[in-house]
């Protein structure tokens, strides 16, 4: 009896040993992958807090004139300016005579020019404030309401004579159109490049 005693007590600290030798694999194996996720993150983590302060504007800081992006965003802010004298109703409708058009063909050709100017300046979005982004955008679709609106007043058969005269009416029953409302926008988000 003493030496099964014996043996038993072996194979006990054998299965202990054993239980403790697998208890410390497992815990070796969750370091194993837990630690590098752990400094990946901090590192990301760490990475995206800088890219982030770089990214903030400075919104106390005026540019300078070393400041290489100041040629670039002034162009936009031009760029705009132009669109938004461009696509106004006004001169849209000097740019572009009615001739002997329909009043259907000379809404469309109206329309693509307007969409013409918005899509040759799209790409200046990212040099402007998305807030006067929006508000060029809105204008846009002002615009393209009203000579919508003014052909569905004169009806399918009308001439584009009749529909310039409609267009015209509208546009003074409105007052100021939001062609000139969004280049005050831009006068206004220039000049806080200037303080």
């Amino acid at each position: 009896m003493g030496e099964s005693a014996r043996y038993s007590g072996k194979n006990a600290s054998l299965s202990k040993l054993r239980t403790m030798q697998m208890l410390l694999n497992t815990l070796l194996e969750i370091v194993r992958y837990t630690v590098p996720s752990v400094i990946v993150f901090l590192l990301m983590d760490r990475f995206l807090r800088l890219y982030l302060l770089q990214q903030q504007p400075h919104s106390n800081t005026r540019p300078t004139d070393n400041d290489p992006t100041l040629p670039t965003r002034l162009q936009a802010y031009e760029r705009m300016a132009l669109l938004c004298e461009r696509t106004s109703i006004e001169s849209l409708l000097l740019r572009i005579p009615p001739a002997d058009m329909r009043a259907q063909e000379y809404e469309i050709v109206l329309l693509l020019a307007i969409q013409k100017e918005y899509e040759h300046n799209i790409a200046q979005q990212i040099y402007v404030s998305a807030t006067l982004w929006n508000i060029l955008r809105a204008a846009r679709e002002d615009s393209i309401a009203l000579i919508q609106h003014a052909r569905a007043q004169i009806g399918a058969d009308g001439s584009a004579v009749e529909l310039v005269q409609a267009i015209q009416y509208l546009q003074t029953q409105r007052g100021r159109s939001a062609q000139y409302t969004a280049l005050d926008a831009v006068r206004q988000e220039t000049s806080q490049l200037f303080g």
